[in-house]
């Protein structure tokens, strides 16, 4: 079994994801932002606790008819300026918006989009947004309700090799936030809380294409090829722990040579090794 070390971070900060997101579902909070490594877990988080609180998914009525959408969520990625002005309108009688690694929308140089956001993101319970396009599905102005929730890759506590236009509006939306997680870059934290959430979490069980239980065996096989490749890995998080498993169970005779190209010509040195944890039957249920 793994142990999480007691000065790991991780947890502690996807708890006050939690809370903050909570905020956001009970109105306290416009808006929030976490930033950190991909695969961590940011949006698995927000999505539990959207879940557990009775917030759905939005969907369009078929008949046309509006929808109530003050107890549901738009999942938005890879979002623009057009997109993300529909959303708030879509949204001005209340509701959340996810923006999940929508960085061309918020990392923006363009004047107009990014006053935008920055509009979007004034802590306030209504705020007034005026676009300049030439939709006519919308009004030029209009006040919205809308609460937004920003994932982020990207450290926007320490923004690098960016325009200085593009840093003064990061910093002018991290001043309307009412909360900022800036989650840990450590590779050896997140290396250490993967492999919990493998062995206590239980998270690769079902992690199959078809649901099916995945055999201990399996499982092993991933956990050890994670952890003896650590520091060759291009990218150490859940998901790229599932990607091995996954791999691993579709493909058991030529698995280990379809991750070559999941592995770097150059090791990290960094990376402390931990002993690899072993799954044994009985375990399921010594850890539920």
């Amino acid at each position: 079994m793994h142990s999480l070390s007691p000065d790991n971070p991780l947890p502690k900060e996807l708890g006050f994801l939690e809370d903050h997101v909570r905020s956001v579902i009970n109105g306290s909070c416009v808006a929030i932002c976490a930033s950190g490594a991909p695969g961590i877990g940011k949006t698995h988080t927000v999505l539990k606790v959207l879940k557990e609180n009775g917030i759905k998914p939005y969907i369009e009525n078929e008949d046309g008819e509006s929808v109530d959408t003050t107890k549901t969520y738009a999942f938005v990625k890879s979002a623009k300026a057009p997109g993300f002005t529909k959303e708030l309108y879509r949204f001005r009688k209340g509701g959340i918006i996810l923006l999940d690694d929508a960085d061309e929308l918020v990392f923006s140089d363009t004047e107009a989009q990014a006053n935008l956001v920055k509009s979007a993101f004034v802590n306030k319970p209504v705020r007034e947004i005026v676009r300049n396009t030439a939709r006519t599905d919308m009004p030029n102005r209009f006040e919205t309700r809308a609460r937004i929730i920003w994932l982020t890759n990207k450290n926007i506590a320490n923004p690098v090799r960016m325009s200085r236009s593009v840093v003064e509006h990061i910093q002018a939306i991290r001043d309307r936030l009412m909360a900022e997680i800036n989650f840990t870059s450590d590779r050896n934290h997140i290396l250490d809380y993967v492999l919990y959430l493998a062995t206590f979490g239980n998270f690769l069980h079902y992690q199959t294409p078809a649901r099916k239980a995945m055999p201990l065996a399996v499982q092993n096989d991933a956990i050890r090829f994670f952890v003896e490749n650590a520091p060759r890995l291009k990218s150490i998080s859940v998901r790229q722990l599932e990607k091995i498993a996954v791999c691993r169970s579709e493909h058991p005779n030529k698995w280990r040579e379809m991750l070559v190209s999941e592995l770097s010509s150059v090791a990290d040195q960094t990376i402390v090794i931990p002993p690899v944890p072993v799954l044994t039957p009985g375990w399921q249920k010594a850890v539920a």
